[in-house]
């Protein structure tokens, strides 16, 4: 359990030290395509366009608890959208920071997929 906690810790430091670095990149207006939970993280794909050309990604955000990997996944509803960070020189390299994302209202995560 100290180990898988030590894990934890230290890729969410590389998430937040990720977010600091990306915070100048543009946005653009994604959808999510799946949402799920993998032990106790939560795995979310989506899809984004630049320039009419295609781009997928996945964010992932580990927990100590699987009940919380659940709670956060569900945030994030199949056919919602999302705000996506993308490198301006690599379209192909993007980002979901936490900060820029609203909450889909309550509803939608009561009747999800």
């Amino acid at each position: 359990m100290v180990g898988e906690i030590i894990i934890v810790v230290v890729r969410t430091l590389f998430r937040l030290i990720r977010d600091y670095d990306t915070r100048a990149w543009p946005t653009v207006q994604g959808v999510v395509e799946t949402s799920e939970v993998s032990g106790s993280t939560a795995e979310v794909s989506y899809a984004y366009s630049i320039n009419e050309e295609s781009h997928w990604g996945v964010h992932r955000r580990d927990f100590c608890f699987h009940d919380s990997a659940a709670e956060y996944a569900k945030r994030f509803v199949p056919k919602w959208s999302l705000m996506i960070r993308y490198c301006e020189k690599d379209p192909h390299k993007s980002f979901v920071s936490e900060s820029d994302q609203v909450n889909p209202p309550a509803w939608a995560m009561r009747y999800r997929d």
